[in-house]
């Protein structure tokens, strides 16, 4: 064997395969912990089979029972906790901190996730940012995102192949799977979301209930029962409320506290300032331009 540097406390820690290994800088503590390593530098694995199965990985740090244990050539990864990062084989510049972070990465580069089961199923995706408990945490066989931002309890939690979401709170996004493009910032924001795209809600509760596109609600509760409608922008608090189960209006502009209050079925209605167009339903095609601007009107 050659070695140097190498520390080894532990039954078959840093044993290597078949006993040709060349390492440096490695340090193995715990039950199989870098068990088959052959050509590895700066190297530390503490814990149960931590790093087990990494052979050429080189700077690899990973603590916990069976952290990054299916290493086997990725290089600059971090796996801190139980399981965190277990199935990682050739991904790279990975960072999985919490237990059962990450567990099932396995070819994705230049992750961030922190938090129990954070990024949990995600496969092969690249350049994602998620912390918080569940955040991002996918299904089994299916999940494979990239350039997403999860941050906060169960953020992204069903996400599977959706592209480029930024999601920030409590449940924000919770029931995205495939949709792209969306930023949902406030607990609750856009938690009923699956497919669609290109949303921006932020606001605690903006749009929780809406499943359309292209949609901008800011507030809180902006647009809080839109359900199908596209192309809405409501911005200020409660604006574009709407009822809840019925509201499905689309192609209207709403800014102000509680403009378009009410609206439930009028579409491409413009509206600006406090209370403006407030009791509107189903009227449509109307212009309000003040404080409490047609306010009675219900169309």
């Amino acid at each position: 064997n050659a070695g140097n540097n190498t520390v080894a406390v532990g039954y078959a820690a840093a044993k290597g395969v078949e006993d040709v290994t060349s390492t440096s800088g490695v340090t193995a503590v715990g039950y199989g912990a870098l068990r088959n390593i052959t050509s590895v530098s700066n190297a530390t694995a503490v814990g149960y089979e931590a790093g087990r199965d990494n052979t050429t990985g080189n700077n690899l740090s990973a603590f916990g029972v069976y952290a990054a244990l299916q290493n086997t050539t990725g290089i600059d990864n971090t796996a801190i906790g139980r399981s965190a990062g277990y199935g990682n084989t050739t991904g790279q510049y990975n960072t999985s901190v919490g237990a059962y972070a990450a567990t099932y990465n396995v070819t994705g580069n230049y992750n961030v996730s922190i938090g129990r089961a954070a990024n949990h199923r995600n496969t092969s995706g690249n350049n994602n940012t998620v912390v918080g408990f569940s955040a991002a945490y996918g299904e089994a066989d299916v999940s494979d995102f990239s350039n997403t931002t999860a941050i906060g309890h169960k953020a992204l939690h069903e996400l599977t192949t959706g592209d480029d979401n930024t999601a920030v709170g409590h449940e924000a996004g919770k029931n995205l799977t495939t949709g792209h493009s969306n930023t949902l910032i406030g607990k609750d924001a856009g938690e009923t979301l699956t497919t669609t795209n290109n949303n921006v809600l932020i606001g605690d509760s903006a749009g929780q209930l809406s499943s359309g596109d292209a949609n901008h609600f800011i507030g809180s509760s902006a647009g809080i029962y839109s359900t199908t409608g596209n192309n809405n922008v409501g911005i200020g608090w409660s604006a574009l409320k709407g009822k809840q189960g019925v509201s499905t209006y689309a192609n209207n502009n709403a800014i102000g506290y509680r403009a378009l209050y009410q609206l439930e079925t009028g579409n491409l209605n413009q509206a600006f300032g406090r209370d403006a167009g407030y009791a509107l339903k189903t009227g449509g095609n109307n212009v309000f331009f003040g404080h409490e601007a047609g306010y009675s009107v219900t169309g």
